[in-house]
């Protein structure tokens, strides 16, 4: 990957942070603010459109209502008595739903992509107590493993209470 330059950098209490676009900081900083919220809601619809697109089968839709985002952005601000949740968390008043939002800068993770991806996935079943909920990751870089050579790749689990 081509060196990236930062927007900026941050000064913390601890260390200076370089500030990308796709970064955590940054982008919790955005959408903790009420009124960037409706431009979440226009990214996440324009992907999940293109998904629609590509697999018209897919019960992914579009959010409508009213929404209510949530960030971690205090977590990255004072990282030494919190416990991490996801990037941002967007509740659909109206329909009990939630869809969490991850944001991955890098491919090689300690632990490891899989795993963290795998992690997530049960993170946004236990946050969401009961909820139906979506998990949407956005990389920045191609993870072979999980996307499998698509520009999407949707994980759903199944079983009896699914079918």
């Amino acid at each position: 990957m081509k060196q990236k330059k930062p927007l900026g950098y941050i000064d913390l209490e601890d260390n200076r942070k370089a500030i990308y676009a796709t970064n955590d900081l940054f982008l919790n900083y955005t959408f903790k603010d009420e009124k960037n919220w409706e431009a979440l809601r226009d990214i996440v619809n324009i992907l999940v459109n293109a998904y629609k697109e590509m697999i018209p089968e897919t019960a992914m839709k579009p959010i409508e209502g009213t929404i209510k985002v949530e960030t971690q952005y205090m977590y990255y601000l004072n990282t030494r008595n919190a416990t991490k949740d996801q990037d941002l968390k967007l509740s659909h008043i109206e329909e009990s739903k939630l869809t969490y939002i991850e944001f991955q800068n890098r491919a090689i993770t300690v632990p490891p992509i899989v795993n963290r991806a795998m992690e997530y996935f049960v993170l946004g079943i236990r946050q969401g107590k009961g909820k139906t909920a979506d998990q949407i990751w956005l990389l920045s870089e191609d993870v072979e493993t999980l996307l499998h050579g698509g520009t999407f790749t949707n994980y759903v689990i199944r079983g009896d209470a699914c079918q």
